[in-house]
């Protein structure tokens, strides 16, 4: 919650600018004549009277959210994979009208352990490729360039971030690199904690969808089963120029609330 109230709204300008531009592009590409093409992958199910309801489909993940979210002393009392494992559970149990046993362990459990190995294998070598980075000298002297840009600190914090998650590949290995070494720069300036905080969070989710994320790979690839030519460009449009957008939002709000 730190940073709350610029940081829902920036998280609401997101909301906004992506659900209006994402309006935008399907209604161009309707009136060029495009339409959906399944492939050899894509799985249809034609009887609609088994679809389970909105709110019981995202049950399991609301349930997942306050499980992480519960807090005593201010420590989590339950953990990232135990709270995920949990939500899946849930998600069995209220879904089971609608899942078909002998399919779900005789294929969709391959299935998923598949993709996963897949999403860490990917999300790894991302990971792994910002480490190395890291370590080159180069790096060292942008870090020192970042701490000094001229104008208000947040800046500095914003486009920090935002470069090292770009380098990075990733948002969170991004923010694993900054949060160390760009918080107690400006930590020692005054800048306030919830700001630098929450700045760092929204401004590591716009360089780092560039076409070697290890998620961007996995979706357009491993999921969608397109290819970076014909996908990416929607995917730059919500995930990297909105995020940006959402950044000067926040930074504006957290220099003039926080």
């Amino acid at each position: 919650m730190a940073g709350a109230v610029p940081g829902f709204i920036s998280a609401g300008v997101m909301l906004v600018v992506g659900c209006f531009w994402l309006g935008q592009m399907t209604k161009k590409a309707q009136a060029a004549g495009e339409r959906f093409i399944a492939k050899d992958v894509d799985i249809f199910n034609d009887d609609n009277t088994d679809i389970p309801s909105g709110f019981l489909s995202i049950a399991p993940l609301i349930v997942t959210l306050i499980l992480l979210n519960i807090k005593i002393g201010g420590a989590n009392i339950v953990k990232l994979e135990v709270g995920v494992a949990i939500g899946c559970i849930c998600a069995i149990i209220l879904l089971h009208k609608h899942i078909k046993m002998k399919d779900f362990f005789q294929n969709d459990l391959g299935d998923a352990a598949k993709n996963t190995m897949m999403m860490i294998g990917n999300t790894c070598a991302v990971v792994g490729f910002g480490m190395v980075v890291r370590g080159v000298p180069a790096f060292e002297a942008i870090v020192a360039a970042v701490g000094n840009i001229p104008g208000p600190p947040l800046v500095g914090v914003a486009v920090g971030t935002t470069l090292v998650a770009g380098i990075t590949g990733s948002a969170s290995g991004g923010l694993g690199i900054a949060a160390p070494i760009l918080g107690p720069i400006y930590l020692s300036q005054g800048v306030n904690a919830a700001a630098i905080a929450r700045v760092m969070a929204v401004a590591s989710s716009a360089l780092d969808s560039l076409p070697h994320n290890g998620a961007v790979v996995t979706v357009i690839h491993g999921v969608c089963h397109e290819t970076h030519e014909s996908a990416y460009l929607p995917v730059f449009k919500l995930t990297v120029v909105t995020p940006a957008i959402a950044t000067v939002v926040v930074v504006i709000l957290s220099t003039l609330m926080l």
